[in-house]
């Protein structure tokens, strides 16, 4: 058997080892950034600091809600952008014959429409008091919600910051 501090050293050579391994490694960096990212500049905008929440369960955390205000220079309308990711953030799903609907005798007047951007299947929801929001689905695990009280905001070009493989600048 070896000696007491021999079997420290090797201990420590074998955990800065695995520690190397992990950094060096391509699938220790897979952060939902690399699928979308709020943290964007986008010309004409200027953004407020990330707010980042983590989503906890009994069983531990089930992923983050990071949200990030932008105001327009020109106006000053506002653009909440919300992510929504991790294993406790699945996507709701969308009945695909649903292209434009009501919410109703009992609703307050929003109506809600299915649509695509860039391939990504999204929600729009229009107010008469709240405003409009946009819900796009990354994948099963990941959600962008761009929500503004302004018409003249156009939530659909807007998106195009933030999804993966887009960059409009």
């Amino acid at each position: 058997m070896r000696p007491r501090a021999a079997r420290g050293k090797t201990m420590r050579s074998v955990m800065m080892t695995l520690f190397i391994c992990f950094l060096l490694c391509p699938a220790s960096r897979l952060p939902a950034a690399e699928t979308c990212d709020i943290a964007m500049d986008i010309p004409g905008w200027t953004a407020d600091p990330s707010r980042e929440t983590e989503l906890l369960s009994a069983k531990g955390v089930k992923g983050t809600w990071t949200e990030r205000t932008y105001r327009r220079n020109s106006d000053g309308h506002m653009v909440e952008i919300i992510l929504m990711d991790g294993p406790g953030t699945s996507w709701w799903g969308v009945s695909g014959d649903i292209s434009r609907s009501e919410d109703g005798p009992i609703g307050c007047g929003a109506t809600f429409s299915t649509t695509a951007v860039c391939g990504f299947p999204a929600v729009m929801e229009e107010h008469p008091a709240l405003g409009t929001s946009l819900v796009v689905c990354i994948d099963g695990d990941t959600t962008l919600t761009l929500e503004t009280e302004w018409s003249d905001v156009d939530l659909e070009s807007l998106a195009l910051f933030f999804l993966p493989g887009e960059n409009p600048q």
